[in-house]
């Protein structure tokens, strides 16, 4: 649950980020500012629909 959990919160964390990134600065600094954020939020994307079945499994059999 867990590895679902920060997965979805990377997600919109990441979205958030480059919704604000406009409304802080522009030009040169957005631009380097927008590559710090594609390094940071590098992530080896899940399959998040056999996490949620094994949730739902483990869930169910309780």
């Amino acid at each position: 649950m867990a590895r679902s959990h920060l997965y979805e919160a990377a997600q919109a964390a990441e979205t958030r980020a480059r919704e604000a990134l406009p409304a802080l600065t522009e030009g040169d600094m957005l631009r380097v500012y927008q590559s710090v954020l594609r390094k940071f939020f590098r992530y080896d994307p899940i399959n998040q629909v056999e996490v949620r079945r094994r949730i739902t499994q483990r869930v169910l059999s309780e």
